[in-house]
């Protein structure tokens, strides 16, 4: 799983505005399916925390539960999503890319345009 995918499917996870607890999320049943190697589960999950997607409590027995943010961006997954902005920011790239070399073909056209007529205006002299 990528990391956009994998952080979508930790978002997942809470579906049902649940709040796990750390021994919840250390049992394999919680990550075996996003990854086989819990530390990158983990790992992810605090990334998450500091987004502020996520956010641990600070009682005894400290639980991980969604923010209103994360809420918003599970229940969106299609356009807030991780995987969403991985796309959005591809397309923009290649737009991006486009029309660089938009930019560029239309500069060399200009260019050899104004020399054409500056050697014409030279040549008729």
């Amino acid at each position: 799983m990528e990391n956009d995918e994998l952080f979508d499917g930790i978002l997942k996870k809470f579906v049902g505005n649940k709040s796990l607890s750390w021994e919840a999320i250390h049992a394999e049943e919680f990550y075996r399916d996003l990854n086989s190697d819990y530390f990158v589960v983990e790992n992810h999950l605090n990334f998450l925390i500091g987004e502020g997607m996520l956010k641990e409590s600070e009682e005894p027995n400290p639980y991980i539960s969604l923010t209103r943010k994360g809420w918003y961006v599970m229940t969106n997954t299609e356009k807030a999503g991780y995987v969403a902005k991985l796309g959005n920011r591809l397309k923009k790239e290649q737009r991006e890319k486009s029309t660089l070399t938009w930019a560029k073909w239309a500069t060399i056209f200009a260019a050899v345009t104004i020399i054409t007529w500056v050697v014409d205006k030279l040549l008729k002299r």
